[in-house]
């Protein structure tokens, strides 16, 4: 009997299950090596040696729906009451470590002859395996699910991540790199108020270039962490102050794997254990990889549907923008209005719509947008007192590079550096969180810039922005080109109206003159006996009108000559004093000269300098002759010659009518007069306009300075020699 006693103990021993036999006071009298184990005990002797509390003490139990397993429901203690019960499933947890396993147990009653309990046989089948197995399985279908119902990735990696710190950790962190370059995080904890903290750690501290995350982005490095120690963080570089708020949260497990989706690695996967005490180990990495191999899918399936709608919405929103510029029609103003409003409107929030100034060295704002009136009525204000030059500046950088600027997210201090210097302190009522420039662009000729700022917090412009906007840009390009060739035309059609009007009316007069004159002069010829006095006085008069004729008919030519590119110059060296003293003495007995006009010359010597001296004193003559015009009441006309630096300075001043400030903005366009001159004194309007071109020909500028009823004063620069200045 003792052999065969023994026999059966090694056989027991053998059994991989757990074995515990109980008497009927409940006391353990055997136990197998398995029992051992599975209870933490490292003998059957200590096992034995356990009171039975203190081994029930070491655990918690749960049923399998996860609810605490009374203790009067023990397979044993049921037995213990002879009764044979159902094979009973329970998780127990160690309460020191948090480990966990699952049983299969179940207990045979062994009676007396009475039929009372004497033994249970207590057998612990171990199917912790097993129920990771089924549970993975489970938790990988449920999230895979709900992966697959919604195309709001965010959203749904939000509830996956719940569902893993009920089974697969504590803490679940997906790290998702933006298009924009910007790292979206999104945390989980099961309790809301560590969540909370969890997600202000995370809005605080962007992650470091060391971190195990931005190593699994960057390189696809997966990182286990199967026991945290400070040292963790000093080796990544982590502040102090979150490894702080890390410690507090009491991180005491990390496992990290990369995202990877069609062989690019969009993100991270971070599942941390902190006061469950679970710790995690290479065995996790298969079921951790392939949760961030369904995750990584559905957020690529996510990105890509929201890419193809990104751009369907780009397309109907360049469709809207250039309906809104042929419902603009080709006026200019409409125009440029319609490209700041559609930008703004499209992608927001203020917008500025520069082009180049025609001489290329300014950059002036002429439409502009912002959807808060107060703000669009400062930015009104802010570019009517603005000199922006096209070189300077963001603004500058995206004419004289040509590449776009994008700023996702721009600091007080960047956007000051920025700015141009006159207007940085403007910027404190204007506080701009992200910028986008693009090149507003006709044919590869840049015309402009398109820019468009944020002043909300949190919302970047991105590259799908900075796409749209170029877009959007190329397309108000033609819109203004199509809009400035029409103005240019109607302004042709408008000149050339006004040319044959204006012509037509002054060769109308010197002609009726002249027609009249010569019918005069056929008359006291046929007459006896002839008035030479008066025939000589006939004669002057018609010289007067056909010399009147010649010069109308050269303004008009010239005029042509100008709009046709066709004005040349003859270049020599000439002294300019001689010339507006030769110019002067022809006004001597000129019909325009009253009795109380004085012509003085102020020269203090010979002042040389190359020019066409045909065409300078054609611009002389024209200056001294609107100087006698323009002060019938006589009074003093001053034509002053000096060299100034390396130029010639020619000043003609009068103390006639003068000309007000609106006038002189026109002043030098094709046939413009001022209304005083309309209604009184005789002219085409275009001596000054003929004059103006011959200087800049030259190199040169023409300035006006005049008050109404104070004079004018009409200063010429010319370079003394233009080869030397380039």
């Amino acid at each position: 009997l003792r052999r065969s006693r023994d026999e059966l103990e090694i056989i027991l021993r053998g059994v991989a299950d757990g074995i515990t036999v109980q008497d009927a006071s409940g006391k353990l009298i055997y136990a197998n090596d398995a029992a051992a184990l599975l209870t933490g005990c490292a003998t059957v002797d200590e096992l034995l040696k356990t009171p039975i509390p203190e081994l029930l003490g070491r655990y918690e139990m749960f049923d399998e729906a996860g609810n605490p397993f009374p203790l009067e429901q023990l397979p044993g203690r049921v037995a213990m009451k002879g009764r044979q019960g159902p094979a009973t499933m329970i998780r127990f947890r160690v309460v020191a470590s948090g480990a966990e396993h699952w049983s299969l147990v179940s207990a045979t009653p062994v009676l007396d002859q009475q039929g009372r309990p004497r033994y249970a046989i207590n057998i612990f089948h171990d199917v912790t395996e097993r129920k990771r197995t089924e549970g993975l399985q489970d938790f990988l279908v449920e999230a895979t699910e709900l992966l697959a119902t919604d195309l709001d990735y965010e959203e749904t990696l939000y509830r996956v991540a719940h569902i893993a710190t009920s089974f697969l950790a504590d803490v679940c962190v997906f790290d998702i790199l933006q298009p924009d370059s910007v790292i979206r995080r999104i945390a989980a904890h099961p309790d809301p108020e560590t969540e909370r903290h969890i997600h202000e750690l995370v809005r605080r501290h962007p992650i470091e270039p060391e971190h195990p995350a931005m190593r699994a982005i960057v390189s696809g490095e997966t990182s286990l962490f199967e026991a945290i120690s400070p040292t963790v963080f000093e080796r990544i570089g982590m502040e102090a102050e979150r490894a702080s708020m890390i410690a507090e949260l009491g991180f005491r497990s990390v496992v990290v794997v990369p995202l990877v989706a069609r062989g690019r690695r969009i993100g991270a996967l971070s599942l941390s254990y902190t006061t469950s005490g679970r710790r995690y180990s290479a065995a996790d990495l298969p079921v951790v990889h392939e949760l961030a191999r369904r995750s990584a899918t559905a957020i690529d399936n996510a990105l890509l549907y929201h890419e193809s709608r990104q751009a369907a919405a780009r397309l109907r929103a360049l469709a809207e923008a250039s309906h809104a510029f042929a419902e603009a029609s080709l006026d200019l103003p409409t125009v440029l209005d319609s490209v700041a409003q559609s930008a703004g409107k499209l992608i927001g929030d203020q917008c500025i719509l520069r082009l180049l100034s025609d001489d290329g060295t300014l950059l002036p704002a002429v439409a502009l947008y912002h959807p808060d009136p107060a703000r669009l009525s400062h930015l009104t204000e802010l570019m009517a007192n603005e000199v922006q030059r096209a070189d300077e500046g963001l603004v500058g950088s995206v004419m004289t590079t040509g590449a776009p600027v994008l700023i996702p997210t721009i600091s007080h201090d960047e956007l000051r550096r920025a700015i141009t210097i006159g207007h940085r302190d403007d910027i404190e009522r204007v506080p701009l969180h992200s910028i986008v420039i693009v090149q507003v662009r006709v044919r590869e000729r840049v015309i402009g810039t398109l820019g468009l700022g944020r002043e909300r917090t949190g919302d970047p412009y991105t590259e799908e922005d900075l796409l749209l906007l170029q877009e959007l840009a190329d397309r108000a390009g033609l819109a203004i080109e199509n809009a400035r060739l029409y103005r240019e035309a109607r302004d042709a059609v408008r000149s050339r109206e006004q040319f044959l009007s204006v012509a037509s009316h002054e060769l109308k007069t010197p002609l009726t003159s002249v027609k009249a004159s010569a019918q005069l002069l056929g008359r006291r010829l046929r007459q006896e006996p002839i008035d030479r006095d008066r025939v000589e006085t006939l004669v002057g008069q018609l010289q007067s009108e056909i010399i009147r004729l010649e010069s109308l008919v050269l303004d008009l030519l010239d005029a042509t000559r100008i709009q046709q590119g066709r004005l040349e110059l003859r270049r020599e060296q000439v002294n300019l004093v001689d010339l507006a003293r030769q110019a002067i003495e022809r006004f001597e007995s000129s019909p325009q000269r009253l009795p109380g006009h004085e012509l003085i010359l102020d020269a203090a010597g010979p002042v040389q300098a190359m020019i066409d001296p045909g065409r300078i004193d054609q611009v002389i003559t024209n200056l001294v002759s609107n100087a006698l015009k323009y002060s019938p009441e006589g009074g003093e006309v001053r034509v002053a010659v000096r060299a100034v630096d390396d130029c010639v300075e020619i000043a003609i001043s009068d103390t006639g009518i003068g000309i007000s400030a609106e006038e002189q903005a026109e002043l030098f366009q094709p046939f413009a007069r001022g209304d005083v001159a309309r209604q009184s004194i005789g002219g085409t309007g275009l001596g000054l306009f003929i004059s103006a071109e011959i200087v800049e020909r030259h190199g040169g500028t023409i300035q006006v300075e005049s008050l109404p009823g104070r004079g004018s004063t009409f200063t010429v620069r010319l370079p003394i020699d233009p080869a030397a200045g380039g």
